[in-house]
């Protein structure tokens, strides 16, 4: 009380005026910037690994161990209506070789 009202307003702020109150303090948010060292640094891991990728594709191709294409597994045997399926499937194969000639 004995301080003149300019300075008690420079000495607390928001924080001090809280804490009298009996409030918390919020934390302020962390930046969500990156620093360039960081940016560069990702980049350059991310080359890396697309490289390495490439590479490793070559030498499967050169093998023949690449991914191997995934079989049709078809239709069970206990699936209802089994047989109109297949019918409707075929017409429908039909009609698309009829239609590219």
């Amino acid at each position: 009380a004995d301080q003149p009202a300019r300075e008690r307003r420079r000495v607390g702020g928001q924080g001090a005026a809280a804490a009298a109150a009996g409030k918390m303090v919020k934390k302020k948010r962390q930046s969500k910037r990156q620093t360039l060292k960081d940016k560069y640094k990702i980049q350059k891991k991310v080359t890396q690994h697309h490289r390495k990728q490439r590479r490793e594709a070559r030498k499967a191709a050169r093998n023949g161990t690449g991914p191997k294409p995934k079989k049709d597994p078809g239709l069970p045997n206990l699936m209802p209506f089994k047989e109109q399926f297949l019918r409707k499937a075929l017409e429908e194969n039909e009609r698309e070789k009829e239609h590219e000639r």
